[in-house]
């Protein structure tokens, strides 16, 4: 009997070193991704954002080609961002403070005739609450946020609601409007979602966004329905 149990337990610790042998094998890391450029196309209006990262993967340029063109240039120090936005008399300047859970807490933007800032509140655990903006001493504006989980399901404005829903299956990932946007008007974020965007209802409103994927899983298409109105954004990527 006590040799039956030493045989087993003999195969039992010879496995385990085999799997701990097997797990310490190097795994090749995922390659690093960022969106080079994002086209979107409405109707027969085509416009192109073009990116530019530092070396520290933070986006460094953005160059947009619309009828109100513009260059951005992001710099960084410590917790802060500055942008520079030359747009000729639509030039501006922003100001921004990141928090300690890396998402930004405050962000000042500095136009020739204006001066907005907007203040971005959270819980303890870094999940977004409220909002409140304010141009120069004109009376300040808040707006509410509810997740549910981790997916912003309701913003409130002025007691107006709109709702947004998700694809349960369709985990967020690079290419996601909803950070892209973010990047390119801060160069961080102020809230991520679990999930894909699938619908928003603003009012009447009423839009519809369906993905498109590689094989790498990265978005590289977005289709945006409005009744008979669509919007695509494509996206390329640059990975390390």
């Amino acid at each position: 009997m006590k040799s039956s149990f030493l045989i087993i337990s003999i195969i039992i610790l010879f496995s385990a070193c085999k799997k701990d042998k097997v797990s310490s094998t190097p795994i090749p890391p995922i390659p690093s991704c960022k969106i080079v450029t994002a086209t979107r196309l409405s109707n027969s209006t085509k416009v192109t954002y073009s990116l530019s990262y530092d070396d520290s993967g933070r986006i460094s340029q953005l160059v947009y080609d619309g009828q109100d063109a513009y260059t951005k240039k992001y710099s960084y120090k410590g917790n802060m961002i500055y942008i520079d936005v030359a747009a000729g008399v639509n030039s501006s300047t922003d100001t921004i403070t990141l928090n300690s859970f890396n998402l930004i807490s405050t962000h000042k933007e500095t136009v020739p005739q204006a001066v907005y800032n907007i203040s971005y509140n959270y819980d303890g655990s870094g999940t977004l609450i409220s909002s409140t903006s304010q141009q120069d001493n004109y009376p300040s504006s808040t707006i509410t946020y509810n997740f549910i989980n981790s997916n912003l399901t309701n913003t409130t404005s002025e007691g107006i609601t709109d709702t947004t829903s998700y694809f349960s299956d369709k985990t967020s990932v690079i290419g996601n409007l909803d950070d892209f946007n973010q990047l390119i008007s801060y160069g961080a974020f102020y809230y991520k979602n679990k999930n894909l965007k699938k619908s928003y209802h603003y009012g009447n409103m009423i839009f519809n966004y369906s993905y498109s994927f590689d094989s790498d899983g990265k978005i590289i298409s977005v289709v945006s329905n409005y009744g008979a109105t669509s919007d695509t954004t494509n996206f390329t990527y640059t990975c390390d």
